[in-house]
């Protein structure tokens, strides 16, 4: 849009809205109107410090038309030094969304030193655009007339003042000026800090007649007048005349405005100077109305301070009101010059929600709010905000009454004229219940998974110990049905055997003694080839006892795999248990169309009997030993050349065809402690990878084809090693170099 069409804020406002907006078009035009009424200078600035909205009174005090600012910045018409420091000071409200107020000083269009008291606030429409919004006071001069009030003030001669009688009869010196210290050897900050000091002075002598004659002044608010002897603490005695006019406050309070003069060197010289005395008086008179006059136009610029300093303690009084109303914990600490951090109070929501009252925090550091550890943990999370210069948010715990409490907390840095941090303001949220909650949720979460697991493991112990327990019964009943009849059978082969010897005999003798038997005996000899019968009996009846002794030993293994008489812990021969389960294995064992026999080594040290439950060690045996046999099963199938290569470093033999043809189990025993068992059983098979290792004790985990296995055998196992008997079960294992599970027990459970 070019200059020239520009028009006034509130036309071009009402011209470019909807009628149905006419309303609202009003308000906002008679805000505006009220605005440009307004003679102090007002001001809007975008994100970029570009004005946007201004009021006559801003252009008058520019010298500029609202066509030449609008669009513009501090740089288009100060100089950059100023143009930077007001830049720096708008980019902090920016920043902190607090609202800003401070003296500034710029030079005018005509080349004159101005000095401005500004406000400055945060608005952020409805789409988060960020605008600062500015009040001006112009105060050049009021500081011209303090600067000439100072100078004025250093000139007089003697001490000028402000004595104050509160209503409660304690006496202050609201202003003291440097002359003091010619006088009493005191500094103004000294008297203003202990106004009894003073009068302390008055010469012992003359001490009821000053106070008589303040009291007197206060009664009549006459003008007070006092000549007398002060003594100085290094006993020097001096003689000071003072003056001053009383005047009454609304609060009840009076306020002397005056000079103290010494004239001790007067008293010293007062009879040679009798005749110059009423000269020296008169002018003492003169100054002394010239002062009052001058106090009278000094007082009238203290009360338009007094006003300005009224405002800025309404609107303190305001930030105070939302900080103390604030039901969001709120704390603030200042970095001090030394590097370190200092509280200088937090609201009552952070009391209630602490338990520390804002009084005993004030001065403390974090170490000394939250403890040495704690609080060394709360710094290093400041010193992060100084480091990065940017609010920082984040979750913290902390202890508060000996309670743990979950906070989410942001830490805002406020930067000084020059850019440096010099406070931290917190603002945080107690989140202890939704922490306590969500632990709770999780701990529930996992104790439910842990009951699952535990459930699980339950019921698989529950189904393996039943079915072993049905099994076992099975086998006993098995065992002992075969082993009578077997038996019956056994102890009648030894009588058979007699028998047919004596008949053997008998026939022999009867051959003897009649050599030419009958001619049906000679056919019938013949035709059952006589000799080659009476040879071959014996050799049947050594083979039918030693089948009848296999099924023996067969029954004596299902009997002891079975244990159906030891259910309770007892000891036992381990070795027979692993040989009971080599028996029933046998036929996995032996030789196939499709595989040579596998070869099993035992290494049996000379063990103790061991105190266990021999049916369930048994049954890890049988699981550990029938894993073994599936691995070398598994092994026997054509490999590539890169396997056979493979092959020749390992303990498995290869066949030219790529397949084994020495397959292997090792079984050892050792009794490595006086209290300690192991039992290793490797095979020379395919072996496993880490992946499988890793999970190879877990429920249902199987490297079988489905239908082929559980997953449930080795888990099973490791909790009978593990939980029934105390021991550990580990397996050792790399791709491509078999396997070998170590079983390691107590021999005693004592």
């Amino acid at each position: 849009m070019q200059k020239d069409n520009i028009l006034h804020p509130a036309e071009e406002l009402i011209s470019n809205c909807p009628l149905r907006h006419q309303q609202e078009n009003f308000s906002v035009a008679f805000l505006l109107q009220i605005i440009n009424g307004t003679e102090d200078p007002i001001f809007v600035k975008d994100r970029q410090h570009r004005w946007v909205l201004l009021n006559d009174a801003f252009c008058n005090f520019l010298k500029h038309s609202r066509e030449e600012l609008i669009g513009k910045s501090d740089y288009d018409f100060l100089s950059k030094v100023e143009a930077d420091v007001l830049w720096e000071k708008d980019e902090l409200v920016f920043m902190s969304g607090i609202a800003n107020e401070n003296e500034e000083s710029f030079t005018d269009i005509q080349g004159q030193t101005r000095f401005i008291s500004t406000q400055k606030c945060l608005f952020e429409d409805g789409a988060g655009n960020k605008f600062l919004v500015g009040s001006i006071r112009d105060v050049t001069q009021y500081k011209r007339l303090e600067a000439k009030f100072q100078k004025l003030s250093a000139n007089v001669p003697g001490m000028l003042y402000q004595f104050m009688l509160h209503p409660n009869n304690s006496f202050s010196f609201p202003y003291v000026n440097s002359g003091c210290y010619e006088i009493y050897g005191l500094t103004p900050e000294e008297i203003q800090a202990d106004a009894n000091l003073i009068t302390l002075m008055v010469h012992p002598d003359e001490s009821e007649d000053f106070a008589q004659s303040i009291a007197l002044s206060a009664q009549t608010l006459q003008p007070w007048q006092w000549e007398g002897q002060i003594v100085l603490p290094s006993g020097q005695v001096k003689w000071i005349q003072g003056a001053s006019r009383p005047e009454l406050q609304a609060d009840g309070s009076i306020i002397w405005d005056g000079l103290i003069i010494d004239v001790t060197s007067r008293k010293q010289v007062e009879e040679a100077l009798h005749e110059a005395y009423a000269e020296l008086e008169k002018r003492v008179l003169e100054r002394t109305k010239e002062l009052a006059t001058s106090n009278e136009a000094l007082q009238a610029e203290i009360t338009e301070r007094e006003q300005a300093e009224a405002q800025l303690l309404e609107k303190e009084q305001f930030l105070r009101s939302v900080y103390d109303g604030s039901e969001h914990a709120i704390f603030v600490l200042d970095f001090l010059v030394n590097g370190d951090f200092c509280y200088t109070g937090w609201n009552p929501a952070t009391e209630r929600a602490t338990g520390i009252s804002s009084s005993e925090v004030i001065g403390t550091t974090p170490e000394d709010v939250h403890g040495a550890v704690e609080g060394a943990a709360v710094r290093q999370r400041y010193i992060k905000c100084l480091e990065t210069g940017v609010p920082v948010s984040y979750e913290e715990c902390l202890t508060f009454q000996s309670q743990e409490t979950w906070w989410i907390t942001t830490i805002n840095p406020l930067k000084d004229n020059e850019g440096k941090i010099y406070r931290l303001v917190g603002t945080t949220f107690n989140i202890t219940e939704r922490i306590r909650a969500e632990t709770q949720i999780k701990q529930q979460a996992e104790d439910l998974e842990t009951a699952l697991q535990k459930l699980q493991r339950t019921q698989m112990q529950l189904v393996q110990s039943e079915k072993m327990s049905a099994l076992g019964q099975l086998v006993a009943g098995i065992a002992h049905e075969i082993n009578n009849p077997v038996s019956f059978i056994y102890g009648n082969l030894t009588h058979a055997n007699e028998y047919i010897q004596d008949l053997v005999r008998l026939l022999q003798l009867y051959q003897q003694q009649y050599p030419q038997p009958l001619t049906p005996i000679q056919e019938l000899e013949t035709e059952i080839d006589l000799e080659f019968l009476i040879k071959d009996l014996f050799k049947l009846l050594d083979s039918m006892k030693i089948g009848t002794q296999r099924i023996r030993e067969i029954v004596l293994s299902l009997r002891n795999f079975s244990r159906m008489d030891e259910a309770e812990m007892k000891e036992v021969n381990i070795h027979e248990g692993i040989d009971s389960t080599l028996m029933i294995l046998e036929h996995r064992i032996k030789a196939t169309p499709d595989r040579p026999a596998i070869q099993v080594i035992k290494e049996y040290s000379n063990l103790p009997l061991v105190e266990c439950y021999a049916g369930q060690l048994n049954q890890v045996f049988m699981n550990i030993l029938a894993n073994a046999i599936d691995a070398l099963e598994e092994s026997f199938v054509v490999c590539h050349t890169l396997r056979e290569a493979e092959a020749a470093s390992t303990s498995l033999a290869f066949s030219s065809t790529g397949q084994m043809i020495s397959p292997q189990i090792h079984i050892r025993t050792q009794l490595l402690e006086p209290n300690k068992v192991i039992i290793l059983i490797a095979d020379n098979g395919p072996g496993m990878s880490k992946e499988v290792k890793q999970r190879l004790f877990d429920p249902f985990f199987s490297t079988k084809p489905i239908g082929k296995g559980t997953g449930m055998g080795l888990s099973i196992c490791y909790q009978i090693i593990s939980k029934k008997h105390g021991g550990t079960l580990e397996c050792l294992s790399q791709l491509g170099n078999g396997a070998e599970f170590v079983i390691t027990i107590p021999r005693s459970q004592g």
